[in-house]
């Protein structure tokens, strides 16, 4: 599961010309989301609850979350706000019916998201 995640990383990174990308997997018994895959950085992604942060909102309400300004946004996670990211964009991973993971990506640089990426 780690290799290919890490494919999706890299593919997502470079598809959406954003600086970085990470893949989150929800554990059912933890009630978490956990790091699977991301792009390397000086404060390396921590699990986050559902409900918290970008990845835990687009997990928890099935719809994409994009925050043009991270620095100043109210529910942004420590760890994420120390790396620097400027803007960035979460999205539900979806299998069947069921969320299971977020995909989230980030540019270091202010950066609008349309609608179609």
């Amino acid at each position: 599961m780690r290799s290919v995640a890490r494919l999706a990383v890299d593919h997502a990174r470079a598809l959406l010309k954003v600086d970085g990308a990470v893949i989150f997997s929800y554990d059912a018994e933890q009630h978490m989301l956990n790091p699977v895959a991301e792009t390397e950085s000086s404060t390396p992604e921590l699990p986050t609850p559902p409900g918290e942060g970008a990845i835990g909102l687009a997990f928890e309400s099935g719809l994409p979350v994009v925050i043009d300004d991270y620095q100043h946004w109210d529910l942004a996670q420590p760890n994420s706000a120390q790396r620097g990211i400027v803007s960035a964009l979460a999205v539900p991973l979806i299998a069947g019916d069921q969320p299971v993971g977020a995909l989230g990506v980030w540019t270091y640089v202010s950066r609008a998201f349309p609608a179609e990426e």
